[in-house]
């Protein structure tokens, strides 16, 4: 009988040294999962702060030739000088994306605080991305230039890339 008791309990230590270790095993996979996902992430975040410099770039190219535009041309009439006047003004309230660039820059900047944070993270994560992904919408609707669009895209593709990650972050 007594021997009986010996192996039950020496089995359920090699159960429980087993268990322990598989846990532990789990952990490290874990933490290796989140450095591997948490540098993809800041990868992401390198290039949508490209994105925001580009989108800056153009943000004062764009209102430099809306400054042009604006400027009156001689040899024009008081009702011509006035009409594109009225036309400058409304197309410059139209191209002008400096507010939102600078938003922009500002929710991408609070991402990559946030990516070093060792709270959870991914309801606030997804707020920022939501934001990010408002600023861009409304910059492309603004300025449908061509080189803009091309730097919205790419910053919405690094948004979706991000949201996919940030889905596997704690």
């Amino acid at each position: 009988m007594r021997e009986v008791e010996v192996r039950e309990e020496d089995e359920r230590g090699l159960v429980l040294r087993s268990l322990e270790s598989a846990l532990k095993n789990l952990e490290r996979s874990r933490e290796r999962e989140g450095r591997h996902l948490k540098s993809d992430v800041q990868s992401q975040i390198r290039h949508l702060r490209k994105v925001s410099a580009g989108l800056a770039k153009e943000a004062v190219r764009i209102a430099l030739r809306l400054k042009d535009s604006l400027l009156p041309r001689e040899g024009g009439n008081a009702l011509e000088l006035q009409r594109e006047g009225s036309e400058g003004a409304s197309s410059s309230f139209k191209g002008d994306i400096h507010e939102e660039v600078v938003r922009l820059r500002t929710h991408v900047e609070e991402l990559g605080r946030l990516i070093n944070e060792r709270e959870p993270v991914g309801k606030k994560m997804d707020f920022l991305l939501q934001e990010i992904q408002r600023e861009l919408n409304t910059i492309s609707s603004k300025v449908p230039q061509l080189s803009v669009v091309h730097l919205v895209l790419a910053g919405k593709e690094r948004v979706e890339k991000i949201r996919e990650q940030a889905q596997n972050l704690e």
